[in-house]
């Protein structure tokens, strides 16, 4: 599966491995590419966060008025496990 990101081309599960460590005693996908100012993870040439775009390749698109955010407090997890929907009504 592929997500249009913003980017020219697709963001792939392959595109999203090749930027980040896996930690396996905690599970954290640590994000080793490109961040925000305030450290938040984003897919480079894109108009997504990191984390929006492992949400959707793992369980669709976001609603409306939500965001992605990071359940674990890792600043730099994309883990789907780790991520829920937040904010808006």
């Amino acid at each position: 599966m592929e997500i249009c990101s913003g980017r020219k081309e697709p963001v792939s599960w392959n595109t999203i491995r090749d930027r980040m460590d896996y930690d396996p005693e905690t599970g954290h996908w640590a994000w080793k590419g490109t961040l925000t100012r305030d450290g938040t993870p984003i897919i480079p040439g894109g108009s997504k966060t990191a984390r929006r775009v492992v949400w959707e390749l793992q369980h669709g698109s976001v609603p409306d008025g939500k965001q992605i955010g990071q359940i674990c407090g890792h600043k730099r997890c994309v883990a789907p496990e780790h991520l829920a929907i937040i904010g808006g009504e």
